[in-house]
């Protein structure tokens, strides 16, 4: 599995066999800089606000998957071009501590892409309750946000999130960058409270196997390229 961050809390996924994600891509409206010219197969929105829900901004006639009620959800998505069937479930959550009264729901999704098992948090605002975790367990690969200010999970709250889900990988989104600056919380506030992190000099994270222990994954801004290109071994 290939990832590559597209910025805030979107991120582009591709798998071995060359089926392409998008998650929670944004507006410039919000998030002050262009999303990168990218294509996909599926989007997946978390929750309709402009930094999270520019499915239009994403090339390719993308599939494009949100939930429509305050239920689980699940959808199935064959792709004959790569011969995958990619299944996603979303579960309700909150932007917030407040069942939503401050800032609105929020769709916790999981998918698999090359057998493992990946969960993104979009802008979770609170711990996972029984509700969450009795079907979810737990997550080889997790993207949560860490930017706090009452609007997601500071970085803290993150790491308990985190191991509610016995994640191996992690990887924070949501945190203030140059094109964020209203977030309140910059990456280095988690990096102060880690041991286990890689911040990644290139904008790629190529998961081939999982760490035997929790690791988190860093990418870096300046890193972001402008267009994403498909990824063949050649530009690994």
């Amino acid at each position: 599995m290939f990832i590559k961050w597209l910025g805030h809390s979107a991120f582009y996924i591709q798998s071995t066999k060359g089926s392409r994600i998008v998650l929670d891509p944004y507006s410039h409206t919000r998030v002050k800089r262009d999303l990168p010219t990218v294509e996909a197969d599926v989007v997946i929105i978390s929750h309709e606000h402009a930094d999270h829900n520019a499915s239009w901004a994403v090339e390719g006639e993308p599939i494009v998957v949100r939930r429509t009620g305050n239920f689980i959800v699940e959808r199935e998505i064959p792709l004959k071009h790569t011969g995958e069937v990619l299944t996603f479930r979303g579960y309700p959550t909150y932007h917030d501590k407040f069942d939503g009264r401050r800032y609105g729901e929020n769709t916790l999704w999981e998918f698999y892409v090359d057998g493992m098992h990946v969960v993104f948090a979009g802008d979770l605002g609170h711990f996972l309750r029984e509700t969450e975790l009795t079907y979810i367990k737990s997550a080889d690969i997790l993207f949560v946000p860490i930017g706090g200010g009452n609007y997601t999970l500071d970085p803290r709250e993150a790491l308990v999130v985190a191991e509610q889900l016995k994640a191996l990988i992690v990887i924070p989104m949501h945190f203030k960058t140059s094109f964020a600056p209203w977030v309140k919380e910059p990456v280095d506030s988690l990096l102060k409270i880690l041991t286990e992190y890689e911040v990644l000099e290139k904008n790629l994270l190529n998961v081939i196997d999982l760490p035997p222990v929790p690791k988190y994954y860093i990418f870096k801004e300046d890193t972001i390229e402008d267009f994403i290109e498909f990824i063949t071994p050649e530009t690994i």
